[in-house]
């Protein structure tokens, strides 16, 4: 599991998520639905608004869903502190209406924030972390954008 959680959190990173866009593009993958895919997002910092970098990310989505019409997501954002509920929520929609502008039904979009609800690395583990590094690193892994395939 742990395992696991490194590479999505590299994955996370600027290095490797230029290669994310270079090599990955969801128009080229297969889901059905309840499946999970962690999108390699970036967001202005405090703020719902997506950094550029993350339109191409956006565009593959969009391509995705114009080429599997017959499904629909759940655009899961989720937070990494206690009282991010909003951002969370404001950062989902951000991400609903961009697909909207990209052509998508808003129908088929169901965004929801999280916050800090559903962590992937508990409370308890990160205190346990040894460096102030590691804790700020366990910490930004529960801090993530999903799409579920519905």
């Amino acid at each position: 599991m742990r395992t696991l959680l490194i590479a999505t959190a590299m994955l996370l990173t600027g290095n490797l998520f230029s290669q994310h866009r270079r090599y990955f593009t969801f128009a080229d993958t297969t889901f059905s639905p309840g499946q999970t895919h962690r999108l390699a997002l970036q967001y202005v910092v405090a703020r719902p608004e997506l950094d550029s970098a993350s339109l191409p990310c956006m565009d593959s989505v969009a391509a995705f869903l114009n080429k599997n019409k017959a499904l629909s997501i759940e655009i899961a954002v989720h937070g990494k502190s206690t009282g991010c509920m909003a951002i969370t929520a404001s950062r989902s929609k951000q991400l609903a209406d961009a697909l909207v502008a990209r052509g998508i039904d808003p129908k088929r979009l169901f965004p929801v924030g999280y916050g800090e609800k559903k962590p992937l690395i508990s409370e308890q583990e990160v205190m346990r972390a040894a460096t102030k590094e590691e804790k700020e690193y366990l910490m930004s892994l529960n801090r993530r954008t999903e799409i579920i395939i519905k």
